[in-house]
């Protein structure tokens, strides 16, 4: 017999993973091993977010922890607004992916470009960099080439995305805490 839409996730969760095909996650093979042996759903849920190690992943373990500690109505319309805005997050990140595909590859070719020009003129036209060869002219052109990566690890610090630190994080030493979990607050 399939679960209701209004079985609270404690009854349904291990049976309709238990049912799914043989390459899931190993995170979620904890998660249902963790289910199996009777550990509290909160603390399951809290550790497979440790598991998963997701900012993301971490909004919709909160979402499940609320609703198994205070099994209020609404779970079905925050996990719908959380779908949507991780698609919606999917989105921009790939279109982000592609705009910083095109821009690395535009530095790419400059630099490749520049260092063809450079050993270009060194090798048909020794007379023009003839002046970097004095004490002055390697000074100067230490400086053009410093100037120049550091432009370079400039665009290279701009194209880094900011990922948001995850809320959920468990202890210092590695291991989450049983009973008592005091990542989230048991409200009532």
């Amino acid at each position: 017999m399939a679960p209701s839409p209004r079985t609270p996730p404690r009854r349904c969760s291990s049976g309709r993973v238990a049912a799914g095909p043989a390459s899931r996650p190993p995170s979620l093979n904890l998660l249902v091993d963790r289910l199996r042996i009777r550990e509290p759903l909160p603390t399951a849920l809290l550790r497979f977010a440790d598991d998963l190690n997701d900012p993301s992943a971490d909004l919709i373990c909160a979402a499940l922890v609320l609703n198994a500690r205070l099994r209020g109505p609404g779970l079905r319309e925050v996990l719908t607004a959380l779908a949507m805005s991780a698609r919606e997050e999917l989105d921009v990140r790939h279109k982000v992916a592609a705009e910083r595909r095109s821009t690395r590859r535009s530095v790419q070719i400059v630099v490749a470009i520049t260092l063809l020009v450079a050993g270009g003129l060194v090798l048909f036209n020794p007379g023009y960099v003839a002046p970097y060869r004095s004490f002055v002219g390697q000074f100067v052109l230490l400086i053009v080439v410093l100037l120049y990566s550091a432009g370079l690890f400039w665009l290279r610090k701009l194209a880094r995305i900011e990922v948001p630190d995850r809320f959920l994080v468990g202890r210092k030493d590695g291991r989450a805490a049983r009973v008592g979990d005091d990542r989230m607050e048991s409200i009532g």
